[in-house]
């Protein structure tokens, strides 16, 4: 139920409207709510996910093709679990508050860090399609 609550009051950014970076516009729209169904995880990654959610799991095969296309990012982390409970946001809140940390993006299901100091900080809220 917060999930759905929460989706509708992320609708707007979570389909790329008020997102003016074209980094983050890319994102949102080739990898958190694209339609795409990727062929899978790749092999060597596989045992890397500890999740069984079909929804992450697409996810995660949206975030390799547009990581191994993208030029700008220097690290991305993934971390699931942002919403679990407090002490989980907490620490959410503290990870994004790291000048490391420019761009993070909460999704919900998980929340995404990217490491580079090209990019303005800025963190986005959108929902996991």
């Amino acid at each position: 139920m917060h999930r759905f609550f929460l989706s509708i009051l992320r609708w707007p950014r979570s389909h790329g409207f008020g997102v003016q970076s074209p980094f983050a516009y890319r994102f949102v729209t080739e990898v958190v709510r694209s339609h795409r169904q990727p062929a899978g995880v790749p092999e060597m990654f596989a045992c890397a996910f500890s999740t069984t959610n079909r929804r992450l799991l697409r996810f995660y095969a949206r975030l390799y093709d547009f990581l191994k296309h993208e030029e700008a990012v220097d690290r991305a982390y993934v971390i699931e679990g942002i919403h679990a409970d407090a002490a989980a946001l907490m620490l959410w809140q503290q990870l994004i508050a790291l000048d490391k940390v420019v761009v993070s993006f909460d999704l919900y299901d998980c929340g995404v860090l990217f490491l580079d100091g090209k990019m303005p900080k800025i963190n986005y809220k959108v929902m996991l399609r």
